[in-house]
């Protein structure tokens, strides 16, 4: 296992010298792709999922846009063929579905509230 520094693990600023020109900034091994996002001062959403595999329990991504029931897509790492159902009995899948169709409402959302920007602005 790997060991972090206390500092890395409690997520303090740590300065580094070689680093960008931004100064400091908050490292932290155990943040979410969330954290990263709104560090860089908006918030950005990642439309994948991540799914796990039945075979060969290795994590891959796929977008969102695409997982819906009765998609096929083959295991990025040993290229078994999943099926993405709401009825079916593996976790990983209905787990994937779901998370796929609440990242969906939420790109939705924020692309109504851009047009609804734009449009007031005008």
């Amino acid at each position: 296992m790997r060991e972090y520094p206390m500092a890395l693990l409690l997520g303090e600023i740590v300065r580094r010298p070689n680093g960008p020109p931004s100064g400091d900034q908050v490292i932290n091994p155990l943040r979410s792709a969330e954290d990263d996002l709104q560090l860089q001062g908006h918030l950005m959403i990642d439309d994948k999922v991540r799914i796990k595999c039945t075979k060969c329990s290795q994590v891959f991504r796929e977008r969102a846009q695409k997982v819906r029931p009765n998609f096929q897509t083959n295991c990025a790492h040993c290229n078994r063929l999943i099926t993405f159902e709401f009825g079916s009995e593996d976790p990983n899948i209905r787990r994937a579905l779901s998370s796929a169709k609440e990242i969906r409402i939420v790109v939705e959302a924020e692309l109504k509230a851009r047009a609804n920007a734009v449009s007031r602005r005008t």
